[in-house]
């Protein structure tokens, strides 16, 4: 459904689900870009699964939310997270878990931090822990976009934003300001009684070993004193060409809430 707040009219999932009593509300953050498309069918079918009220908001000029994504910005994100927490606070509702993916685990950290109430659990799904270098990597995937094009120029996105432009990143406009701010953004930990961390990695030929969590996660498990670490078989979903949803990481996540 749709929510007029103070920072946008937001368009709102919310799956009511079993337990219809409890006023805890979990919510996902979702993550950057195309990465959101290919990734809403394993949230949604999360959000389904899971007994507890759920809610995923297609932030400010994503999804079908108000606004496009030339306006967006960090700030604005934040804030359509902070709106959202005051309506459900309204309602009679509270926010105790945060479901985040990828990019929205960048958003989470940022928001977690600057809230006074403490989070009952906090998943973290394949986090990404530097917006620089998440930045990176998207300005790399559009400057092969770029060399795979018929401009054979080379790409340098300091140039573009210097010019008044914005970069092409798989579709969406990344200009100056966005860039800017997601350079900023840092996987910070945050305060919550359960804290969780899934990683989905293919699986690697020739090896009978269980697979562990790759050199960065193990850093921020140990930064973010996570309780619960586990590694989930899989593909990337949301970075493939066709939908996938990988159920497995889906009743982990029910697991760990």
């Amino acid at each position: 459904m749709f929510q007029t707040l103070n920072s946008g009219r937001l368009y709102i999932a919310e799956y009511a689900n079993e337990d219809r009593e409890t006023s805890d509300v979990t919510l996902i953050i979702p993550p950057f870009g195309d990465e959101m498309n290919k990734s809403r069918a394993t949230l949604a079918r999360f959000a389904r699964r899971l007994s507890k009220p759920v809610v995923m908001p297609d932030l400010f000029g994503t999804g079908d939310s108000e606004g496009d994504f030339t306006e967006a910005s960090v700030s604005r994100w934040l804030q359509n997270l902070n709106d959202l927490d005051s309506l459900l606070t309204e309602r009679g509702q509270r926010i105790s878990a945060v479901v985040g993916l990828r990019f929205g685990c960048l958003l989470l950290s940022s928001w977690a931090q600057q809230r006074s109430d403490r989070l009952d659990s906090v998943v973290l799904c394949q986090p990404v822990t530097s917006g620089q270098q998440y930045l990176r990597q998207l300005f790399r995937l559009a400057a092969m976009s770029k060399l795979a094009s018929s401009d054979s120029g080379k790409f340098d996105a300091k140039a573009v934003f210097e010019s008044g432009h914005a970069v092409n990143c798989g579709g969406y406009l990344v200009d100056a300001q966005l860039a800017e701010e997601v350079e900023a953004l840092q996987l910070a930990p945050v305060v919550a009684d359960r804290i969780s961390l899934l990683e989905v990695k293919s699986a690697s030929s020739g090896t009978e070993s269980a697979p562990q969590l790759s050199p960065g996660l193990r850093r921020v498990a140990e930064n973010w004193d996570v309780q619960k670490t586990v590694v989930i078989p899989g593909a990337p979903f949301w970075q493939s060409t066709e939908i996938v949803v990988n159920d497995q990481l889906i009743d982990e996540i029910c697991q760990c809430l």
